[in-house]
């Protein structure tokens, strides 16, 4: 398990499942308190969950097999960032909530299958039962985080502060360059190894 954790590979994708679904936590808990008509918040979740699965059926295992896991997963991430901001600039107004609420859509749906075959790929066969564990575990963990702090900053600066969808908004599109960047380096060195040991 340690090792597993310590997997520059893997750390990657267990820093977008805790990134993203801290965006998640904030959009259960601070999109309700921001959108007082129950009608409007129920058909803005259904916006995004609908295009994520569009995005899952359809273009975004190919894109994750096409160019590699880092570049979608990296690209989903900055996408999730971008539609936090747009959300904290744009609450109430129906229109932006719900085209911020497909965009959020869209990083998802790009970003679940490339992390998930990211952490296959750098897992052995017998050890994806407990990388799959950790993963889920930062998946929970980050919508906990979110949640949390996205209380803490309503309490701060009031309940109608777009200062949740900013906060977590910034730190998605801080990490998704972090974790291309760490991935690169960290398959730099397999590949080096690898021609090294072709050549004799």
């Amino acid at each position: 398990m340690v090792a597993l954790i310590r997997r520059p590979a893997l750390l990657g994708a267990y820093a977008a499942a805790l990134t993203w679904t801290a965006g998640i936590g904030t959009l259960v808990v601070h999109l309700p308190l921001q959108l007082e008509n129950a009608r409007m918040r129920g058909s803005a979740y259904g916006v995004y969950a609908m295009v994520a699965l569009v995005l899952f059926a359809g273009p975004a295992p190919w894109l994750a097999n096409r160019f590699g896991r880092l570049r979608p997963t990296a690209a989903g991430l900055a996408i999730i960032g971008t539609s936090l901001c747009i959300l904290g600039a744009v609450v109430p107004s129906a229109y932006g909530v719900y085209g911020a609420m497909a965009l959020f859509g869209v990083g998802f749906g790009l970003l679940f299958p490339a992390v998930t075959a990211l952490v296959a790929d750098a897992s052995e066969p017998h050890e994806r039962g407990a990388a799959y564990g950790i993963f889920y575990a930062a998946y929970s963990l980050g919508v906990a985080i979110g949640g949390l702090g996205s209380g803490q900053l309503a309490r701060a600066f009031g309940d109608s502060s777009p200062a949740p969808f900013f906060t977590f908004g910034v730190l998605a599109l801080l990490m998704a360059p972090a974790i291309l960047v760490a991935g690169r380096a960290a398959a730099r060195p397999r590949v080096v190894g690898h021609a090294a040991e072709t050549r004799t």
